[in-house]
Order: C-alpha cells, then sequence, then structure tokens
C-alpha cells in the first residue's frame, strides 16, 4: 500500500479519500427516481460548523467508512478523522461561496441530477442496484448528493482561484516554489498495520529497521527487503511533493529533516515509517515538470482551504455527544 495521494490532504478523507474511493464506484439517484427521504434522526445536527448545520447522515457516512478501513481505532479517534474530513468540507463550500459557488443552486444541482440520473441507468441498470450500493456504502441519496455537489463545486472552485491568479499557474511560480524549499525529496520504509496484525510487533520491527539505518546499512536496501510502500519500487528517487499531498504525519516529519537526515519511526494511521530526506535531482525535476506543476496548484489550494478550515468555527451538538459507537449504523 502506498502513501496515498490524495486531492486537499492525506488522511483527511475530506472530500477525499474515503470519499473518492466509495463515491465514484457509486451514484446517486436522479429526482425522477422514487426513493427514501432521510429520516428525521438522519438530519439530526451532530456539529455547527461556520453557518452551516451538519446532519447526522453525513457524519455516519464517513465514521462507519473509517471504521471499515481502520481497524482497532478507538471511538474518540473515528470522531476525530470524521470531524476532519466533514470541517474541510465545509470549509470548501464555504470559500466556494465567497467566490460566488453555491452548491445549492439550481447550476450545480442541474450537474449532479443529470450525473446521478445517468449513473442510475447506465452503470447500475436500475434503481434496485443502486439502492443496494448505497447501503453497502453506509450513505443514502441524500448524502450522495451532497458529497457529489461538494466535488463539483470544488473543481469549480480551483479552476477559479487559476483563472484568477489566487493560484499561480506560469512555470516561473513552480520554479521558485522549487528554489525556494516548498518541495521535498524523501523515501521511506513502511511498516503497514494490516489486518490481524500486532501493531506492537510492527513498531518493534520499525524500531529495528531505524537501528540498522542508523549503523549504515544502505536504506534502498531496507526498503527492498522491509518495505511494503509499492511506489518505492517504481519511485526509486523518492516521493517529490509539496505540502498538502501526502498522509499528514509522512509529510510533516520528511519536511522537518534536512537532507540526508533520518526520522524517528513515525506513526500514522496505517502504520510506521522510516523516513530519508533526499536532495532533489535537478534532471527529475526537468523530466517531471508538468507533474509537479499540477502538485504546486493542488498544494496552494489546499493551503486556501487549510486557511479556511483554520478560521471555521465549529460546535459539537449534544446529540452527538450522546453517541456511542454502537449507537452509529
Amino acid at each position: 500500500m502506498t502513501v496515498r495521494t490524495i486531492k486537499y490532504t492525506i488522511m483527511h478523507i475530506a472530500a477525499s479519500a474515503l470519499a473518492a474511493a466509495t463515491l465514484f464506484s457509486l451514484s446517486a439517484c436522479g429526482r425522477k427516481y422514487d426513493l427514501p427521504e432521510s429520516t428525521e434522526d438522519e438530519l439530526r445536527a451532530v456539529y455547527v460548523m461556520g453557518e452551516h448545520e451538519v446532519p447526522y447522515e453525513q457524519f455516519r457516512y464517513f465514521f462507519l467508512n473509517y471504521t471499515d478501513e481502520y481497524e482497532d481505532v478507538e471511538f474518540d479517534k473515528l470522531k476525530e478523522m470524521t470531524r476532519g474530513a466533514l470541517l474541510r468540507i465545509y470549509a470548501t463550500l464555504d470559500l466556494a461561496a465567497e467566490h460566488g459557488i453555491d452548491y445549492k443552486s439550481g447550476e450545480v444541482r442541474k450537474k449532479v441530477e443529470k450525473t446521478l440520473e445517468d449513473s442510475i441507468e447506465n452503470d447500475f441498470g436500475g434503481v434496485d442496484n443502486f439502492v443496494s450500493g448505497l447501503g453497502t456504502a453506509h450513505m443514502n441519496a441524500s448524502v450522495y448528493r451532497f458529497i457529489l455537489s461538494e466535488f463539483e463545486c470544488d473543481g469549480r472552485l480551483f479552476d477559479k482561484l487559476c483563472e484568477e491568479g489566487v493560484i499561480k499557474t506560469d512555470d516561473d511560480a513552480v520554479i521558485d516554489a522549487i528554489s525556494d524549499g516548498e518541495f521535498c525529496c524523501a523515501k521511506q520504509v513502511l511498516i503497514m498495520n494490516d489486518p490481524g496484525d500486532d501493531p506492537e510487533e510492527n513498531r518493534k520491527l520499525a524500531e529495528n529497521v531505524l537501528m540498522q539505518a542508523q549503523l549504515g546499512v544502505d536504506f534502498d536496501t531496507l526498503i527492498a527487503e522491509n518495505g511494503e510502500d509499492m511506489d518505492m519500487i517504481t519511485k526509486p528517487k523518492g516521493y517529490v511533493f509539496p505540502r498538502g499531498q501526502l498522509i499528514e504525519e509522512f509529510e510533516n516529519a520528511a519536511f522537518d529533516l534536512e537532507i540526508g537526515e533520518l526520522s524517528d519511526v513515525v506513526e500514522s494511521p496505517i502504520g510506521y515509517h522510516i523516513i530519508l530526506r533526499c536532495e532533489l535531482d535537478p534532471s527529475y525535476v526537468e523530466e517531471n515538470f508538468d507533474e509537479l506543476a499540477e502538485a504546486y496548484r493542488a498544494s496552494k489550494y489546499y493551503e486556501l482551504v487549510s486557511k479556511r478550515v483554520s478560521e471555521l468555527t465549529v460546535t459539537e451538538t449534544d446529540y452527538l455527544k450522546s453517541l456511542s459507537a454502537a449507537d452509529i449504523k
């Protein structure tokens, strides 16, 4: 399993990892279809984020998908991850509204409904298969419409910020960012906490790998013998990335290192990382400039959304405080 690249962030699947993974394997309904409406309980507010009331049905979708993906994660941590995903979505919608893009507008809704209708008819072959797919994804039609609306606004916002020059798109901006140290190059030995693994045993293995690296064992050899990140095979020079592109714990640790420096054992939701920061090869930059330019623009967008995340007030409702893990199903 790789250090997964997502549009905004890394594990804050915010409108992202879980959303993207499930979202595009499904599709919601067009208004011409008679599907169950959300219940009163599904619509009860669990958070107030800025001026937005967040319904339980949206919380449930992310919470249960995180529960499926990460075994043995404590309830409070799952809540924290879910809160982060929802906050990033609502921060995006808040910023989009500031730039004249409303997820409830007729233009966005029309696009969403057309997408949903086409998918029910062409991808699922009917409403029954579609409804079954929603249940598998811990989702209902309302949540799917919402997520798809956010995704549409997200793309429109990104394009508009580029068109308006808020996000620089010229080559010089990318070159300056590389020169100013806004990109990092790093390799890793990843020890994953797969289902059924003993995390403590994996940590001991990671600590042993780190000790070998500190004693001078070739890092590429350690990757080959112990690493579970298959991208390290296809990326022998390492990952090259700006902020906001990879798993948060990996990314933060890598940027904190000096070139040639090793990290300690870094824990993330997927396992343990031993990271070596590498020098950025000019030939790699030249050969992969278009890809780096795209990553740069996504990073700048991530910064703007993250700023809005930090600005939104968040209040947890008494209803959410009353729920236990067993209640969320």
